[in-house]
């Protein structure tokens, strides 16, 4: 066996080699030594690495060993480990969606150490290494009520020597005192109305640690003996929802909302129920809702004003006496009683169904409202009748009549009818334009409403030779001879340039006794079509 000397301040010492990772046979560079005279082999190269004032010595056989010049033999020394600034308690209510760390490690060893780190333990799968930190693994379930603490033991081996340390690690779960929740009634004893919705307000209350933020899920539920269903809360469902609170708030105010009708019903009862608290408890979990009912079957009289009222008569069979002044009146159902005297205004009925005025003499006007496709009726006055955005057919009977429309209400796919016009006498009122040309196409034979429209848009004047186009704020009059959709048209355009059949205003006209002007350019004035 060779000798190493290095002359600085190096003592001569021997070496043998065995086991590990180190070769049997090489080369080495010792470059010091420690306190306890142990020699450092760093790293194994050639000789052509090492300079000519380096000390060397072959690794000759195993198994390693280094000794001081005196002949001292000095072992490879155990590693040891230790854990720096442990945290030892946690609360339960800790997030563990990521790992938490929990102690830093430190491990302390001779440089001859080839060590390994390890966790045992009954509770070793709760942690994890990472590099030199402990922690507790991501999803562990915190609960102080089902497990108070955790252990684990934490190892180091040197795997040259086969010996290392150990320490224990204990990690304790702290309870933690949730806030209560509990829910009660504000106004919540109330009758539903006859139309929209109406407001049932509970308080839920948050009381204890409120430092954090807590929530709870609710659900409406029918209860008592005339439960409450999904028909009596707004779409037609029975209402659910999560209360939530952020740091430092103590209430918060659940809503439900309960639909009007006119259906005549027994009190009906609900309740609210908190459920799957987060980060609360519950403590009062329920609360009551009470419908009282407003309805009955006795016809209602309601009388208006010398003022111009506005009368709502959906809410049950009723009888109206409007009094004087302009009055609307608003119905959903034919059968409602007016009594107007002559003399007494000049008065509306705003229907949903279809309506007929030849009944109320002194009723001037009618307006149908909603989408549905329902029909209207005047009197012997001179009726203003309004249709709806659902198809109509509109009759004025006797007086000199004024049909109002809006653009997009009676178009190519759905056009109104009117049953009864008369040129010179009735008119047409169209909401948001009046037209400023008014031409008759010549008639036409297409065998659909949207090529006759289309045709009239390519020549709106059947007088003149060549295709006079169908102007912006211009309106024509067409004839259709096609079997089928037969006819007299008047087309209307919307103020903007070409064909739109979402807004192009097209009425039937039919019933009319007069002579249909001819063909050509007629003259918003001369026939007094437009108002």
């Amino acid at each position: 066996m060779k000798t190493a000397v290095r002359s600085e301040n190096i003592t001569t010492g021997n070496a043998q080699v065995g086991g590990g990772s180190i070769p049997t046979a090489g080369i080495g560079k010792a470059i010091g030594k420690d306190k306890l005279e142990r020699f450092a082999l760093v790293k194994l190269t050639t000789k052509f690495d090492l300079d000519a004032n380096t000390a060397l010595f072959t690794i000759a056989a195993n198994p390693i060993h280094f000794a001081t010049a005196d002949g001292i033999t000095v072992l490879n020394g155990s590693p040891l480990i230790a854990l720096v600034n442990p945290i030892t308690t946690i609360p339960e209510n800790t997030s563990t969606s990521t790992a938490v760390k929990v102690a830093n490690l430190s491990i302390t060893d001779d440089i001859f150490g080839n060590n390994t780190t390890s966790l045992s333990g009954s509770d070793a799968s709760s942690f994890e290494i990472k590099g030199n930190e402990l922690y507790l693994k991501a999803g562990t379930n915190l609960n102080y009520n089902t497990k108070s603490s955790y252990s684990v033991i934490l190892s180091v081996n040197d795997a040259n020597i086969n010996k290392g340390d150990s320490k224990t690690f204990n990690l304790s779960v702290t309870p933690v005192t949730l806030p209560t929740l509990s829910i009660e009634a504000t106004n919540a004893i109330q009758s539903e109305g006859n139309l929209g919705t109406k407001s049932f307000n509970f308080i839920v209350i948050r009381s204890g640690n409120i430092s954090n933020v807590s929530s709870a899920n609710w659900t409406v539920t029918g209860f008592g003996i005339n439960q409450a269903n999904n028909t009596d809360f707004v779409a037609g469902t029975l209402p659910t929802g999560t209360v939530s609170f952020a740091a430092g708030e103590t209430s918060q105010t659940i809503t439900v909302n309960v639909s009007g009708d006119t259906s005549v019903e027994l009190d009906e009862e609900f309740i609210v129920t908190l459920s799957t608290p987060t980060n609360a408890t519950v403590t009062t979990g329920t609360a009551r809702g009470t419908i009282t009912n407003d309805d009955n079957n006795q016809p209602k009289v309601i009388s208006g004003t010398d003022q111009g009222d506005i009368i709502d008569a959906t809410t049950r069979q009723s009888t109206v006496m409007p009094g004087k002044g302009d009055d609307i009146i608003i119905v959903n159902t034919a059968s409602v009683v007016i009594i107007e005297l002559p003399n007494e205004g000049n008065d509306t009925v705003f229907s949903s169904v279809n309506y007929n005025l030849a009944a109320l003499p002194q009723i001037e006007n009618l307006t149908l409202t909603g989408t549905t496709d329902i029909n209207g009726i005047g009197n012997g006055k001179d009726n203003v009748i309004t249709g709806n955005s659902g198809q109509n057919v509109l009759t004025g009977l006797q007086g000199n009549d004024t049909f109002v429309f809006n653009f997009g209400d009676s178009v190519v796919g759905k056009p109104d009818k009117i049953r009864d016009f008369q040129f010179g006498k009735d008119k047409i009122r169209v909401n948001g334009l009046s037209p400023s040309v008014l031409t008759r196409a010549t008639n036409s034979t297409a065998s659909t409403l949207d090529s006759l429209v289309n045709s009239v848009f390519i020549d709106a004047n059947g007088a003149e030779s060549g295709n006079q186009a169908f102007a912006t704020n211009s309106a024509a009059l067409v004839v259709s001879t096609a079997q089928g959709i037969g006819g007299t048209y008047l087309i209307v355009n919307d103020g903007i340039g070409g064909f739109n059949p979402a807004t192009d205003l097209v009425i039937n006209l039919t019933g009319y006794s007069s002579t249909l002007p001819r063909v050509g350019n007629i003259g918003v004035s001369n026939l007094s079509l437009f108002v």
